[in-house]
């Protein structure tokens, strides 16, 4: 545990764990903890987490944001997986893609037309 010389309840708490290739005991991470003592009257007051109530206060944190959702719409679930500028560059190349298959499917009509202009 190493303390913070600035702020005495708070502290930082090493997370352990074993390796299981070589066995040894390694270093997964830290969590700064913060422990606070009230007195009996404020802590009545100001229950946090009892039962099913909500214990979001002292502090108060944002809902999350980002939650991958599962649909069965396939572009909802594209746009959920791809961010947005490799699906730029997806939609680019499909739009390129999609004027070439027209290109070579049009030319046999025009060369055929400009041909046949041509010997008439």
């Amino acid at each position: 545990m190493k303390f913070d010389p600035k702020d005495k309840s708070r502290f930082w708490l090493e997370l352990t764990g074993k390796n299981k290739e070589t066995g040894k005991i390694e270093g997964r991470g830290q969590i700064k903890m913060q422990f606070d003592v009230l007195p009996v009257d404020q802590a009545d007051k100001n229950k946090i987490g009892k039962a099913r109530e909500q214990p979001n206060h002292s502090p108060t944190f944002p809902e999350p944001e980002g939650r991958f959702e599962l649909s069965l719409n396939p572009f909802k679930m594209f746009n959920q997986m791809v961010g947005p500028e490799v699906r730029c560059k997806i939609y680019t190349s499909l739009a390129c893609a999609l004027c070439i298959v027209l290109i070579l499917a049009i030319a046999p009509n025009i060369m055929g037309a400009i041909i046949a202009n041509m010997f008439t």
